[in-house]
């Protein structure tokens, strides 16, 4: 289904802009000319292992295990002065799941390295956690809090050997108890874009404990197809985004079968992958949000079209507010210099290439061994 000699040059030119990041050793920038960032430096080591490269960072395994751990307790540090309650925090969350998957590639135990911030994020009640954060609402960020907490819980269980797996089988009952008509969370009876794209975290995790899908939930989930464009593009603005277009292509590559239809619309995701790659290797968020012009403004337009009301006011109220100056650059805490929609980065880069491994193994088992995926749970996996 892929161009061998097209997959080549793509996977050669994203080593090159991992290549082109890097800093020191042990540090790389988000975006070219940008400032170390402790984020960045897990995308490199993930991309090093999705192109089955390891070998170009275990040389130097201790000094960035050193240097992940290092971060990570800064940033800690950071976010509790800040009066930033730990527990809930995205930034800290986020970074301390992407540093055990790294140190997980790295092939270290890290088990004594991280028990301590480990033990302190376990919830009493796992129950209540998650609907104190309204999980099963949907709220924006829930279903990376939902991750998080699951992943905590796996490592305590099988790294930390401490009794989790009441509190994992809570997880899990009451992620299916919570479940919509679409087999995702919050009280729609429509598909959004919103919602596949924050409840793919669960999902993450249902994977990696190797959960049995109805074909019922398999199903529902058909109806995120609905959502893609002519380029087989997810994001509710066009051009797409790597997180939307990954998130999209995980829950619609979960079964185990997929017909003509499926084929071909991977076959176009594909393509449009590919043909959307910078001249530098890596890949961006979009290339049709900036500049403002008539081309842009008019595929906008053409993208408010959708099959249901929900997604149609999605697109709609993202259309107004792209608009404004204040998003004339994208602005997020994995890096402090703010990068332009077009510019290639670490992380649309992983995302991008990660979705085009996921698609290939799905459709050609076989080429299972061509890439590297992460051993660990959360973003990254792949079960086989």
């Amino acid at each position: 289904m892929i161009n061998e000699k097209n997959l080549l040059k793509a996977r050669s030119n994203y080593l090159n802009f991992i290549n082109s990041m890097k800093i020191k050793d042990d540090e790389y920038s988000f975006t070219f000319g940008s400032e170390s960032s402790p984020y960045a430096l897990c995308f490199a080591i993930f991309g090093y292992n999705l192109l089955c490269k390891k070998e170009l960072i275990l040389n130097n395994d201790n000094l960035l295990i050193s240097k992940l751990i290092k971060n990570l307790k800064q940033k800690r540090k950071e976010r509790i002065n800040n009066k930033i309650k730990i527990s809930t925090d995205k930034q800290y969350l986020q970074l301390l799941c992407f540093t055990l998957s790294c140190i997980k590639i790295l092939k270290k135990e890290n088990d004594a390295i991280l028990k301590d911030e480990i033990e302190e994020l376990i919830p009493e009640n796992v129950g209540t956690s998650m609907k104190t954060q309204s999980v099963f609402e949907c709220k924006g960020g829930t279903g990376n809090y939902a991750m998080f907490i699951a992943i905590i819980l796996i490592y305590a269980r099988d790294y930390l050997k401490i009794g989790c797996n009441d509190k994992i089988d809570e997880w899990v009952n009451l992620h299916l108890k919570n479940m919509n008509c679409n087999s995702l969370w919050g009280q729609f009876n429509e598909i959004s874009h919103h919602q596949f794209q924050n409840g793919y975290h669960q999902y993450e995790i249902l994977e990696y404990l190797k959960y049995d899908y109805p074909n019922e939930m398999l199903n529902n989930l058909e109806k995120i197809n609905l959502l893609a464009d002519i380029n087989g593009q997810f994001a509710p603005w066009p051009g797409g985004a790597a997180c939307h277009d990954y998130d999209a292509c995980f829950l619609l590559s979960i079964k185990s079968s997929f017909n003509e239809n499926d084929l071909k619309l991977f076959k176009i995701i594909i393509s449009s992958i590919l043909q959307n790659q910078n001249d530098d290797g890596g890949f961006c968020e979009s290339h049709s949000i900036r500049p403002r012009t008539f081309h842009n403004i008019k595929l906008f337009l053409q993208h408010l079209y959708s099959v249901n009301k929900l997604a149609f006011k999605e697109r709609l109220r993202q259309f107004i507010t792209l608009q404004r100056p204040k998003h004339d650059k994208i602005h997020s805490y994995v890096s402090n210099s703010p990068r332009e929609w077009s510019e290639s980065n670490l992380w649309d880069s992983w995302f991008r290439m990660m979705t085009i491994a996921r698609l290939d193994c799905k459709v050609s088992p076989e080429n299972f061994t061509n890439w590297g995926f992460i051993d660990f749970p959360g973003i990254g996996y792949f079960r086989k």
